[in-house]
């Protein structure tokens, strides 16, 4: 008996690597998945780890089980692996199945502070961290969290057609900070992208309503 053998192993013989040789050879054994979570842990053993998570995802059926599952492969991907954008895949489906999750969030915000040079070579991935964060600030109402992300969704659209709307909301986070010349400068960035006659009436409006005269 394979696990009998294995817990022989780890506990009275104090034998990490022979119990976790005879535990592999049982992994369809739930009793012996546990216990190598347990010994890949203590032995730093992580990308063992890692496919231990994604060789039980599809056993699990329960909601709970599937996001404990994402989750823990994220952090593992992220934090011992270095692997931000299998990381944020992982986020990205756990919140597909449960939206605004709230240790995906301190995650997502982690990997925004600590991969800035991996930004500047790939857009993509700032702009999908930014997608994922967008539905908790909303949420939040954070509005200078919003801001950030806009300005980052800015930063990475080239077509003035597509930076339009994005000023517009620019505009909308202005207004409701009450931050009155932003809010016209923003309308303004607007007007230069893509000038229509709605925004500049709109623009007139607010310099004349607050005593601006200069977008």
């Amino acid at each position: 008996n394979w696990y009998q053998i294995a817990e022989l192993r780890s506990h009275p013989l104090h034998d990490p690597h022979g119990a976790i040789e005879a535990y592999e050879l049982i992994i369809h054994d739930h009793r012996a998945r546990s216990a190598l979570k347990g010994l890949y842990t203590d032995l730093n053993h992580f990308e063992a780890l890692y496919y231990l998570f994604a060789h039980e995802l599809p056993l699990v059926s329960e909601q709970r089980e599937q996001v404990e599952l994402y989750l823990a492969m994220g952090h593992l991907s992220q934090h011992e692996l270095n692997l931000p954008e299998q990381a944020l895949s992982h986020y990205r489906e756990l919140l597909s199945i449960s939206s605004l999750h709230a240790p995906v969030k301190e995650a997502l915000e982690q990997l925004m502070q600590v991969q800035g040079v991996l930004f500047e070579k790939d857009a993509s991935f700032e702009l999908g961290v930014v997608e994922l964060l967008h539905p908790f600030y909303v949420s939040e109402e954070n509005t200078n969290a919003l801001l950030r992300c806009t300005q980052l969704r800015l930063k990475h659209t080239a077509n003035p057609l597509g930076q339009a709307p994005l000023w517009e909301q620019m505009h909308t986070l202005h207004l409701a900070q009450k931050d009155w010349d932003a809010a016209i400068h923003s309308l303004g960035q607007a007007f230069k992208t893509h000038a229509t006659v709605t925004l500049w009436d709109r623009l007139g409006h607010l310099c004349e309503q607050h005593e601006r005269w200069e977008a």
